[in-house]
């Protein structure tokens, strides 16, 4: 009898890396990369606004007091220099214009006319989003292996990818034995359960990234369940229910050897769920 990070131990070691193919970004998700991929510029790309604002020259700022000479809204851009002693109406995301190092946010500014007067202390270089800040440019953003949440997706959306390599989901084949079975819709006879082990299974299978092939019930005979299993080793990897304790009808061992097989383990150190 192993225990139950023995027998899952045991699972790992006999468990290959599927090979990666090519996807579509919004196919990745919940994948795992299958290459490293590095950033093919910096991100973001220039210095930029991060709020609502104006953007100016802190050493050239007098008496907190600046004249508003132009607006850059994001998507736009600047070439010319700010003059000293001016400011520029900026958006959040707008790239910042030449000679401005410093964004003061619109509420906390008075207006007048095209002067703005700053409410309270504000520090050089505020509110800017520098390049580079997120990542810069042949930086590691994904490492081969990384589970690719909606995080990873969009920073992907950011360097421009539109498609990755990332490893196949797995085929699981799910199982059910028992001629005490029935499948979900069937009328409920005399000492007849429904199927339900394999839903679940399938449930988990799909929660973790994998694709379910339901394989239907394996009556208890030898041949039925040989033929189930024999079926079911065209999937990368096969779940049963049922079947490998010590009963007369439990024919799941023997199927596995007669296919060539070989028990790793049978019995695990929990209950319930010991033989397995």
């Amino acid at each position: 009898m192993v225990s139950i990070e023995e027998a899952q131990r045991i699972i790992i070691r006999h468990t290959t890396l599927l090979p990666p193919e090519k996807v579509s970004l919004l196919q990745g998700l919940g994948r795992v990369a299958g290459e490293d991929i590095h950033a093919p510029y910096d991100i973001p790309a220039v210095d930029n606004s991060a709020m609502d604002g104006y953007a100016f020259s802190h050493a050239e700022l007098k008496r907190n007091c600046l004249t508003v000479s132009g607006f850059l809204p994001a998507g736009g851009q600047r070439t010319v220099p700010v003059p000293p002693g001016e400011a520029v109406k900026i958006m959040t995301g707008a790239p910042m214009p030449p000679g401005c190092d410093t964004v003061v946010p619109i509420e906390e500014t008075e207006a007048a006319g095209d002067v703005i007067r700053l409410i309270g202390v504000v520090k050089p270089g505020s509110h800017i989003r520098k390049r580079g800040d997120d990542i810069h440019a042949g930086d590691k953003a994904i490492a081969a292996g990384t589970l690719l949440r909606p995080q990873e997706i969009g920073m992907l959306a950011s360097m421009g990818k539109t498609d990755l390599l990332a490893h196949r989901r797995p085929r699981v084949g799910v199982l059910a034995t028992g001629d005490e079975l029935l499948e979900p819709g069937a009328a409920l006879l005399p000492g007849k359960i429904i199927d339900s082990n394999s839903y679940s299974i399938a449930a988990q299978v799909l929660e973790a990234g994998g694709e379910p092939l339901m394989l239907g019930i394996a009556t208890d005979d030898q041949g039925s369940t040989r033929q189930k299993i024999l079926s079911g080793l065209q999937a990368d990897l096969l779940i049963s229910t049922g079947g490998v304790s010590v009963g007369d009808k439990d024919y799941v061992k023997e199927a596995i050897v007669e296919l060539g097989g070989e028990i790793k383990f049978w019995k695990v150190n929990m209950k319930p769920g010991k033989p397995i």
